[in-house]
């Protein structure tokens, strides 16, 4: 068992000790618990020094570049009194800056200055005398925005440096020539018809070897196909008369600017038959694309029937007894009213003649229209702002873009034709044409360049407008109106009228008021200014009960003065109309029939 030791009994050699104060020891780290002073020195100013020098020499590596930004940066004034701010030291807000230097403001603190240069944390402030000379640098291999923006970042820096290079490629003239195409247009709907061959498109296409002319309906998507001995616009003709003596002469041909369609002959032909020929623009085709779809759908069928040793008639007999979706019958029922007799054994009940309401056929095609529109990918395009002749512009020819100005609009929708600075003229639709962002063309927006010389009826596909009216194309029916209401005049007699004021509507015969106008029988003048007036009814004064607060005497002077009032309110921006009033106050009364 041990014993207690007394500590002051433990013997200590005899040594000088010395007591030294806890706030003068030195702080232990991990290798000595008395490290040297001198490793804490405070003077870090040689080490920034230096670090800005290798940085320098990092950005700027050769002598002769250094001391032309700095010449550049003395000279520049207001990178001059940015270096006295540096100097003296920010103020506390951005108001007490001086004008020149707020731009500054944002980046302050990565400020700095060594060599007569200034530096914004790693990259080079350059002065305004050098900043065209840095921008062709930063555009040097003509890469698109995002990477000039990412390479500046890298090395250099100057108030709304972004937005300048961002311009500066814009406008770059070797850019915009070999630009990539345009990305697709949303759908747009067509105009459909409401009978069976009054719009149809026609194109030709070759398989094994043989040429088709295929003309569709737009109404029972009806496909013609026959062979062709020649491409000569005659043999053309010839055919799609032979269509057109079994279904009746359309209204509007739709088709491409082929040499077949785009020629005198053809023109006159069409003449002959008061047919509109309506051509897509080049490079466009989807413009056309009942056709253009409908020749994919006849080369597959074609391709399967022949390899069962099908003929051409057997094939188009299938596509036309196909019906076309789940609510739309097969093109034969929708053009002739009835099922054709095939290969199906059909009841004798489905081969008797059927009737399809136009209308339904109508509201199926615009869904189709709304469906087809809504599930594309094609985006909005944001340059999408109609084009006026002479704006300076650049056309995709040969899959290069081409400087020219607008020459002219097309009938057709979205199409112009454009005259390039050598003299050659096209018609492209807007997809195919860009705006020239180039610096010599901001100035001659709305001039014709020097070179533009020629007609636009000479281009291929471009057809004049015969007169202001027939921009678009507009097929010759209308659309269905809603019910019209029949409304007597006599009814007048229940409206209140105003004071001292003839009566608004003389008394007359039946009217007929539908959705779109109504039809007013001439009145005199007074009459004429009256219908810019109409009349509210008189607001009642509320009777106070005897037992109420308010004096009798009040109550009876405020109900005098609300019942002689006629509050009358003109609308001069749109007039009310008289007949309109009469049929809301006619409503209620027996039901509205059509008046002969």
């Amino acid at each position: 068992m041990c014993s207690s030791v007394n500590v002051d009994e433990i013997f200590v050699p005899s040594s000088n000790f010395s007591s030294v104060a806890s706030k003068e020891l030195f702080i232990a780290d991990t290798l000595s618990r008395a490290p040297s002073p001198s490793l804490f020195n405070d003077d870090v100013t040689q080490n920034c020094e230096e670090q800005v020098h290798a940085v320098l020499d990092l950005i700027i590596p050769h002598d002769s570049t250094r001391v032309k930004f700095a010449e550049a940066t003395a000279a520049d004034p207001t990178l001059r009194l940015l270096m006295e701010v540096l100097r003296r030291g920010w103020p506390d807000h951005k108001s007490q800056c001086p004008v020149s230097v707020k731009p500054f403001w944002k980046v302050r603190h990565q400020l700095s200055e060594a060599g007569g240069l200034l530096l914004n944390g790693s990259r080079l402030v350059v002065p305004v005398a050098l900043r065209q000379e840095v921008l062709a640098g930063i555009h040097d291999g003509h890469f698109g925005e995002v990477k000039c923006v990412l390479r500046a970042k890298s090395a250099v820096y100057w108030p709304g440096c972004d937005d300048h290079i961002r311009n500066m490629v814009a406008s770059c003239a070797t850019c915009q020539t070999y630009r990539n195409r345009n990305p697709s247009q949303p759908l747009r709907p067509v105009p459909l018809p409401v009978h069976a061959f009054q719009l149809v498109s026609a194109d030709l296409f070759l398989f094994n070897g043989v040429n088709y002319v295929l003309v569709v309906d737009a109404y029972s998507k009806w496909p013609a196909c026959v062979p062709l001995r020649t491409l000569s616009s005659s043999s053309v003709i010839a055919e799609v008369e032979r269509i057109f003596s079994d279904f009746g002469v359309p209204e509007v041909v739709m088709s491409d600017n082929g040499s077949q369609y785009d020629c005198e002959e053809f023109r006159a032909y069409c003449k002959s038959r008061a047919i509109r020929s309506v051509s897509s623009s080049p490079t466009y085709a989807q413009s056309n694309g009942l056709v253009e779809r409908h020749i994919q759908t006849v080369k597959k069928t074609l391709l399967k029937m022949f390899a069962d040793g099908r003929s051409l008639w057997e094939a188009l007999a299938a596509i036309r007894s196909t019906p076309i979706s789940s609510e739309l019958p097969s093109p034969a029922v929708l053009l002739q009213g009835r099922n054709l007799r095939g290969s199906l054994p059909f009841l004798q009940n489905r081969l008797v003649p059927q009737y399809v309401p136009a209308e339904f056929v109508r509201a199926q095609l615009q869904r189709r229209q709304a469906s087809a529109c809504f599930s594309h990918g094609g985006r909005p395009d944001i340059r999408g702002s109609a084009l006026f002749v002479g704006q300076r512009v650049r056309a995709f020819v040969s899959g290069l873009w081409l400087a020219g100005a607008v020459e002219a609009v097309c009938s057709e929708p979205d199409s112009y034709v454009v005259r390039l600075m050598d003299g050659r003229a096209f018609r492209r639709t807007h997809r195919d044409i860009n705006l020239d962002n180039s610096p010599s063309a901001r100035f001659g927006a709305g001039q014709q360049s020097s070179g533009v010389a020629g007609s636009s009826s000479s281009v291929r596909g471009y057809r004049a407008p015969a007169s202001a009216s027939n921009l678009l194309p507009v097929l010759s029916w209308t659309p269905p109106t809603p019910p019209v209401l029949a409304v007597n005049r006599q009814a007048a007699s229940s409206v209140p009228a105003a004071i001292n004021q003839p009566s608004t509507v003389p008394p007359g015969p039946l009217v007929v008021v539908t959705s779109s106008s109504a039809t007013i029988p001439p009145a005199d003048s007074q009459s004429q200014a009256a219908r810019h007036q109409f009349v509210r009814k008189p607001r009642t004064a509320k009777v106070w009960p005897a037992s109420s607060r308010s004096s009798s005497r009040v109550a009876a002077q405020r109900q005098a003065r609300s019942s002689e009032q006629t509050v009358r309110l003109v609308s001069p921006a749109r007039p009310p109309d008289p007949v309109v009033q009469i049929a809301g106050q006619n409503l209620g009364a027996e039901p509205a029939t059509i008046q002969e």
